[in-house]
């Protein structure tokens, strides 16, 4: 699946926390009176805003990362610590358009749209994680 047709939700908010913010899933889905996601593990100083944490801060819910503009901010400081350099045009006619160019120039530069700014920051954020795997030599 492209990264372009992701749609926002819980769903690409757990793909966004395990291949951008690299945090480990606990496996557990959880849902309350007001929210519902996945339960992560990561180092605690990383505890992302508007996330439930254990009072250890290593064991939170996964914010809405592709929904809410603060916690896409946090997908951006992660990029710009992976050394990507971060555009962010907004506008009334398409919406929303990031592009990440790695400051090595090792990987190719990634271009999303969407409606919406946490959208497109998470869009681009995956296709250039996407991009940045090694591939596997054409082994079958």
């Amino acid at each position: 699946m492209s990264a372009t047709t992701l749609a926002a939700g819980r769903e690409l908010d757990a793909l966004v926390a395990e291949k951008v913010m690299g945090w480990t899933s606990l496996g557990g889905r959880w849902t309350d009176a007001n929210r519902s996601g996945y339960e992560w593990r990561f180092a605690p100083l990383d505890a992302p805003p508007n996330s439930v944490c254990s009072l250890d801060r290593t064991r939170c819910t996964s914010p809405a990362f592709s929904t809410e503009i603060e916690a896409a901010w946090c997908v951006v400081q992660r990029l710009v610590s992976l050394n990507y350099v971060v555009e962010i045009n907004v506008g009334q006619e398409f919406g929303t358009a990031v592009v990440l160019a790695p400051e090595d120039w090792n990987h190719p530069l990634m271009s999303e749209r969407a409606d919406t700014t946490p959208l497109a920051i998470c869009r681009a954020a995956l296709a250039a994680m996407a991009a940045a795997e090694p591939t596997d030599g054409g082994a079958p």
